[in-house]
């Protein structure tokens, strides 16, 4: 007797494959997503976030306070106390909490853009259970304990490495004293900065990361199946356009990493009182957007090749249309204009032609401008106070319009 999953499998195979992706998350699983449900960090699926936020805030922000405080550190007794350390802050009260704030968008965003793939029927009959297959090995991969306490390895001996060659450069720092040799030594709230804070930030970065490559493997696999795409879908992608969603979705994951760069570029021009910094990391935006984009380019072969074979396909269709209308109105007739009169031929001459149009425009990425636009505006803002230190507003606005008008 067959199984009633089996039955349903086969008798739907397209619904049953939008239920198997209702599993789909980057998001809710592994080691620190069980840490966050086991101290009440986490409602499931991914609900709590202010209290997450809050929590990190507390771990890596407030410490260094007190600390820095009790060591008379805080505003004064040395050349860049606490309080003046804007890196520090932006890093631990706004960079750090978005990346936790972007967990419940991504998880929920990122779903539904995999759902199209059954619910719009894009995968092949052939391929569904390999989609499915797909959708288990990226929950495996996930919930990886080895990966995360890599991870956290990778956090905290290599950043330890690189902030100790950094220490003797930037001497009369708040978390820094001088050693009996006259070098910089990490007093308490350094080590706390050090082995905690900065170590906290690191690792949920590199997880995020870790999950992005999981993203480029999932979209590389899929593009590999068969893919039912329509070179008439009004998208003008084959029915794909939908994947430009995940830049919206992925954009606070990037702008939590440029306002840390900015944050610590912000924190060298009140230090240093200079208002010169590298005007070349306003790239990033762009490098951020390629990131996020070329998992896309993964689908561009297919859509190439529906944007080759549709119109081809297509004007056969065509032909034998306007070989029949022209033998039909074209032809000498005395009673044609009365026939004219009301026939919808016309109106389905029009529309033959405009979707011939789209047939012959799909893009070779599945990609509109508006996602694209928003992405990189989102992750150039933290840059903009850093511009006005440089560049005053209303010149910055003149030099705008001259561009535009």
């Amino acid at each position: 007797m067959t199984p009633p999953r089996t039955a349903t499998r086969i008798a739907n195979p397209t619904r049953a494959a939008s239920h198997h992706v209702a599993r789909f998350s980057l998001v809710i699983g592994g080691p620190l997503y069980d840490l966050y449900r086991r101290t009440r960090l986490l409602d499931p699926p991914i609900e709590l976030v202010v209290r997450r936020s809050a929590a990190v805030v507390a771990i890596s922000w407030l410490p260094l306070l007190l600390l820095s405080a009790i060591s008379g550190k805080t505003t004064g007794a040395t050349r860049v106390p606490f309080v003046f350390d804007l890196a520090a802050h932006v890093r631990f009260l706004l960079a750090l909490p978005l990346m936790i704030a972007a967990e419940p968008i991504v998880h929920r965003s990122l779903r539904l853009v995999v759902r199209q793939f059954a619910d719009r029927e894009l995968i092949a009959g052939a391929d569904i259970e390999r989609f499915e297959r797909l959708v288990d090995e990226t929950v495996r991969l996930r919930n990886s304990v080895v990966v995360e306490a890599t991870l956290l390895v990778l956090s905290t001996v290599a950043a330890y490495a690189f902030r100790r060659d950094h220490w003797s450069l930037r001497p009369g720092l708040w978390y820094l004293d001088l050693g009996a040799g006259g070098q910089p030594v990490l007093n308490v709230a350094g080590w706390w900065y050090t082995l905690v804070s900065l170590n906290v930030f690191r690792f949920v970065l590199l997880r995020w990361y870790y999950r992005l490559a999981i993203w480029y493997a999932f979209l590389w696999r899929t593009s590999r199946l068969s893919l039912h795409l329509n070179p008439l879908h009004p998208d003008r992608a084959g029915g794909l356009a939908f994947l430009g969603e995940s830049l919206v979705a992925l954009a606070p994951v990037f702008v939590a990493q440029t306002l840390a760069i900015a944050g610590a570029i912000g924190g060298r021009v009140l230090q240093d009182r200079t208002l010169a910094f590298p005007i070349e990391v306003l790239g990033f935006p762009v490098i951020f957007t390629v990131i996020a984009v070329v998992p896309l380019v993964f689908f561009s072969p297919r859509l190439i090749r529906a944007g080759f074979h549709g119109p081809l396909d297509y004007g056969r269709l065509s032909s034998r249309y306007v070989d029949g209308f022209r033998a039909r109105w074209m032809r000498d007739d005395p009673d044609q204009n009365r026939e004219l009169l009301g026939s919808a031929d016309i109106q389905s001459l029009a529309d033959l032609m405009s979707s011939y149009d789209v047939a012959g425009g799909v893009r070779a990425l599945p990609l509109e401008l508006r996602p694209v636009l928003v992405f990189i505006a989102a992750t150039a803002l933290p840059f903009l106070p850093l511009v006005l230190t440089v560049i005053p507003l209303t010149e910055l606005l003149s030099r705008l319009a001259g561009v535009v008008l």
